[in-house]
């Protein structure tokens, strides 16, 4: 029987091969399986003539799938009332291909047809050549055509209600990315990512594309399809194996059923012989490890092994002793073994964390006491680290003694057993149960979880934030069941969720197996939906800025050793700094810009402070701390800001362009909520640009100090204090130091320059000559940019000598010196007399 299932399964994931998990956008267009009335059509530009001009281009992507190759991709209605398809026909033959119809006549175009791929076409007029030039995949035809009456064309996808061109015969293919170009400048893309319910708009103009019957494959990602519904007698054992994709249903009778969620089919074996360890709950697993199906009993802490070839379970006997482990949470660690964790039996919740070798039968357990004990948490296993998150419980395992909802995350070293609380959250508004297993996204470094109650929620939750979104709704929710057991799965090869749903009824009703799919990964609803045009009538545009200017290269590498290798002689201009102060200046200076509390800090460091005063520096992950640091950066460089298109390739672009889509709004999101904990500070999105705008009562050193360089710069004429301000925030450091990031070279390099250019001014001034305590501070700020300055260098060692500071002078130029030969190799070349010679 194992075999037949594996032959099964082979056919099958030639049907449905692994890149249908590449499916995440398009538009499905219902076919010949459908009723005519019911079949997709796409008409561009609601259906109006579109100008047609010498070399205009249109593409798209296209991909086949493996049903009834007939019908419509595409058609051109000409205002002469002629018409240019691409259809796909059948030759002489009785092959199926591909061919463009003109004039009523078909030319093929290629002898074969690829099903469940993506394939490139091109379909360019050269209307002064009277040609039509195809591109199909890596097939490139011309074709002639009398363009001489043809001024412009309407054009439609699958299905075709226009006049006396009607047709219900739509191809079976998925469409996305029609671009339209006239003479290589693009001016229509309609992406069929995001959409409204009937209409998707193109990026460039926001023209609609019309659909008729659609179905948009980014609603596979936020929409969950019931897949398959089943009633058994008694208690269903279930599992899933996530190579195979297949779900074994057995209720400890003589049947298993084996279901494939892409086939839709199933399978039943019949005649088993033994019993399964438990059959009351389920404790049943397809051990990914070992390739088999197992079971368990905590209670009796037997297993139960089951065989394809003799389709037998290993145990002969059968038990329904009452188990005292309802709602645990199970899974398979890399050595073979099951791990389960919690459980609720005989008014105790559990704490207990078993370990089960199935080889053996060895059951060990360990009681987790940093872990309170619980019943329905979710669990998966990472690297040999048991997550587990959430449940019902208290702090004593007794259930009369105050249980409470957990909403908390718990990292377990399977080696040592040590237990790392990683976060805990109230901070959600509703009730739930999870799931008992979570499905791992090693790109977001998050969890997906499921809830048993609220009908149905897939929640997402990260692994070093608190923190629970909501990402989309199932909609199982049965009023009149007595218990609902949720499982989620996720199948790598065709990139699905698995969502299974285990529901037992009072009165020996049947109980109830329902199963529901999503294309992965998940994506919350309203991310696909797609703006529609204002009211004013005035075209939303999407700018699309493609090319980021790296500066690349042996300059750039050498100077980011330099930048490193002063970061010891900075810290020694530092602790300088205070010693003039101390050492020569009695009065200490007055402080103007308060760092402790509603400020986002650049200079020096990064930090960033609440209202309260509470450090937040922590809480930014490297994402979001980089998406914050291009927002603001780019919004003091342009008022403009940034666009979505170069955040997305900067912080996503190993990803697709939806998938870095999905990122960026989570994480906008996240950064306007800690941000909101700042101050008044809004992330604002205009034409497609992204700013920020701080409010009166936040600082921002970086922000200010720019301020104050341009009025400075601008006009010398300002008094004491805005110079002494000036001089604070440029003592603060140079722009962000400790952060290397490639895309903050530029910054970095434009702030160190306008502001020694200053500084070198300021030096120079009559009414400075004589301030020794200015022209320090100047000195210490050239430093902070310019760790090997000569004048500033000058500077500081002969007012050190003039203050008969004589050993603080030489101290500072050994240091200089030190630094110097490390870094350049060579020695310094002017002496300490030469240095502190007076001019």
């Amino acid at each position: 029987m194992k075999k037949i299932i594996t032959l099964l399964l082979f056919i099958t994931i030639q049907i449905f091969p692994v890149s249908a998990g590449e499916l995440t956008s398009g538009l499905y267009f219902n076919s010949h399986l459908h009723e005519g009335n019911k079949r997709t059509s796409l008409i561009l530009d609601d259906g109006k003539p579109i100008k047609i001009q010498d070399n205009q281009e249109i593409s798209f992507d296209m991909n086949i799938r493996n049903e009834i190759i007939f019908g419509f991709v595409t058609r051109f209605i000409m205002n002469n009332d002629e018409n240019i398809d691409f259809v796909f026909s059948i030759d002489t033959l009785k092959r199926k291909r591909p061919a463009i119809a003109i004039k009523n006549k078909r030319f093929f175009i290629s002898d074969t047809i690829s099903t469940n791929r993506w394939i490139p076409v091109n379909i360019t007029f050269l209307t002064k050549k009277n040609k039509i030039k195809l591109s199909y995949d890596t097939i490139k035809k011309e074709f002639d055509y009398d363009f001489s009456q043809v001024k412009d064309t309407r054009i439609y996808f699958g299905a075709c209600d226009f006049s006396h061109y009607n047709t219900p015969d739509a191809a079976p293919i998925n469409i996305r990315n029609i671009r339209i170009y006239n003479n290589k400048e693009l001016i229509r893309h309609w992406e069929l990512s995001q959409h409204g319910k009937n209409v998707c708009y193109d990026l460039i103009k926001h023209q609609p594309a019309k659909a008729i019957n659609p179905h948009w494959l980014t609603d596979d990602h936020a929409v969950w399809k019931n897949i398959y519904n089943q009633q058994f007698k008694g208690n269903p054992q279930y599992a899933f194996d996530p190579e195979t994709e297949l779900f074994y249903i057995t209720t400890g009778n003589r049947e298993m059923y084996i279901y494939n969620p892409l086939s839709n089919h199933q399978d039943t074996i019949r005649g088993i012989t033994g019993y399964p360890a438990a059959t009351n709950t389920n404790q049943m697993i397809y051990n990914t490890v070992s390739n088999r199906l197992e079971s368990y009993n905590l209670d009796d802490q037997s297993i139960s092994i089951f065989s394809f070839v003799n389709n037998s379970w290993s145990r002969i006997s059968k038990t329904n002793k009452e188990p005292g482990f309802w709602h645990h949470t199970t899974n398979i660690a890399s050595d073979s073994s099951i791990i389960t964790f919690g459980g609720y039996g005989f008014y105790l919740y559990k704490n207990s964390l078993f370990k089960i070798n199935p080889n053996t039968g060895k059951f060990t357990e360990k009681i987790l006491d940093d872990v309170y004990p619980r019943y329905s948490p979710a669990s998966v296993i990472v690297d040999n680290t048991l997550y587990i998150f959430g449940g019902k419980g208290c702090p004593s395992g007794h259930q009369e003694l105050s249980p409470r909802d957990f909403y908390d995350l718990y990292a377990i070293d399977l080696n040592t057993l040590k237990v790392r609380k990683l976060w805990e959250t109230s901070d959600f508004n509703r009730k739930f149960l999870p799931g008992s297993n979570m499905v791992y996204n090693k790109d977001e470094s998050c969890f997906y979880v499921i809830t048993g109650n609220l009908g149905g929620l897939l929640l997402k939750i990260s692994v070093n934030e608190p923190g629970i979104i909501p990402v989309s709704e199932i909609q199982h929710f049965d009023p009149s069941a007595d218990f609902t057991f949720s499982q989620l799965y996720y199948a790598p090869h065709s990139q699905h969720l698995y969502c299974l749903y285990a529901k037992t009824y009072k009165n020996n009703q049947p109980s109830q197996i329902q199963i529901f799919s999503l294309s992965y990964p998940p994506m919350v609803y309203s991310q696909i939906l797609q703006q529609d045009k204002e009211e004013n009538g005035i075209f939303y545009f999407w700018y699309i800025i493609t090319g980021i200017i790296l500066l690349l290269g042996t300059g750039i590498f050498i100077w980011k050793r330099i930048l490193k290798s002063k970061r010891s002689l900075k810290k020694s201009h530092k602790q300088l700094v205070t010693e003039t102060d101390t050492l020569i200046f009695s009065v200490p200076d007055k402080q103007f810009f308060n760092r402790n509390q509603a400020c986002i800090c650049l200079l020096g460091s990064f930090s960033v402070k609440s209202k309260t005063g509470e450090d937040m520096t922590s809480l930014f992950t490297p994402i979001l701390k980089s998406l914050l640091l291009l927002i603001l950066l780019n919004t003091e460089k342009d008022n403009r800001g940034i666009t979505s298109k170069k955040l997305d390739d900067l912080l996503w672009g190993d990803k697709s362009e939806k998938s870095a889509r999905n990122n960026r709004n989570v994480s906008i999101s996240r950064l306007r909520l800690l941000l909101e904990k700042v101050g008044n500070i809004q992330i604002v999105n205009d034409n497609n640009f992204w700013k920020i705008e701080l409010g009166n009562d936040v600082f921002c050193d970086y922000h200010t100090a720019l301020y104050y360089i341009n009025e400075a710069t601008k006009s010398s004429e300002h008094d004491e204090d805005f110079f002494n301000k000036l001089l604070e925030l440029l003592l603060y450091g140079a722009l962000l130091p400790n952060t290397e990031i490639d895309y903050l070279d530029n910054f970095k390099s434009h702030y160190s320059d306008i502001t020694i250019d200053l500084l070198h001014l300021l030096l120079h001034k009559k009414e400075f000559q004589n301030n020794d305590k200015f022209r320090l501070k100047i000195a210490d700020s050239i430093f902070q940019h310019d760790s090997f300055n000569e004048e500033a260098l000058r500077i500081k060692c002969s007012i050190f000598c003039r203050n008969d500071k004589m050993g603080i002078a030489k101290s500072i130029y050994d240091n200089f010196c030190k630094e110097y030969q490390s870094l350049l190799g060579e020695k310094y070349g002017l002496s300490f007399n030469e240095v502190t010679k007076e001019n």
